[in-house]
């Protein structure tokens, strides 16, 4: 896919959007709906390999094998994350009679 170029102003316009949506939403989502997120980027990841791995050997010149592997490890990385992160310091876990949640300490 064709990704354009952007000038200096568009990428710290997009660098900025991606901070206010880490401030304004991504910090505060619980672990399960991070997870979701990771999960569903290393799936999309799998299911566009080939393009990626295409896109990797006209942009960098890489071999296609070694742009798919490099977007396996990508999606296995994703999953990784998803299965380790309850283990990651800074998080809280919150138990009520209900259920239990996790959410980032401040």
């Amino acid at each position: 896919p064709d990704l354009g170029t952007h000038s200096p102003d568009e990428v710290e316009a997009r660098v900025a959007g991606a901070f206010t949506a880490w401030r304004d939403d991504w910090r505060d989502r619980s672990i399960v709906q991070r997870g979701t997120v990771l999960l569903a980027a290393a799936a999309l990841l799998r299911e566009r390999k080939e393009a990626l791995a295409g896109l990797m050997s006209d942009e960098m010149g890489k071999v296609l094998s070694d742009g798919r592997a490099e977007i396996e490890k990508c999606a296995v990385t994703c999953e990784h994350a998803v299965e380790v992160a309850h283990k990651v310091p800074g998080v809280k876990h919150v138990h009520s009679e209900l259920r239990t949640f996790t959410r980032p300490r401040r």
